[in-house]
């Protein structure tokens, strides 16, 4: 993946591209229920974006991040320093079974060609009624 690879669609000259990149995020942080002391993962966190949005939408929840790529970990722990981050695949996620309240995955599943054991590691480490939020691009509507 390119360096700065999102920093280039959030901040992007093109208004439309930027606005539909950030009311991703946007949309995805309203989804995160109003608790104190949850358990949030970002499956494929990248460069850490949405966990920082997250994280400054309640500061006392218990943040995770996990991507496969060192360069967008460093720049991740750039942008939110306190948050835990571990480099790891996703088709074998190292976390334990039933920990997480609330998971997202997005704009990662398209990469990946084993997404069906991506999905089950995401159910698997997700707790009996938590939330599970997916999403991936619209390449039809893009193009």
């Amino acid at each position: 993946m390119p360096e700065d690879h999102m920093d280039k669609l959030y901040k992007a000259s093109n208004p439309l591209v930027r606005f539909v990149h950030l009311n991703r995020l946007d949309n995805i942080v309203s989804m995160m229920p109003i608790s104190n002391g949850l358990k949030v993962l970002d499956a494929g966190c990248g460069e850490g974006h949405l966990l920082k949005k997250l994280y400054n939408r309640n500061n006392t929840n218990s943040y995770y991040g996990v991507d496969i790529t060192k360069e967008a970990l460093a720049k991740a722990f750039q942008k939110c320093s306190s948050i835990n981050l571990k480099r790891n695949d996703l088709t074998n996620i190292d976390f334990p079974d039933n920990l997480f309240d609330f998971v997202v995955c997005t704009e990662t599943l398209e990469h990946i060609y084993d997404y069906q054991q991506v999905i089950a590691e995401l159910v698997r480490v997700l707790k009996p009624g938590g939330q599970l939020v997916i999403t991936f691009p619209n390449e039809f509507w893009w193009t």
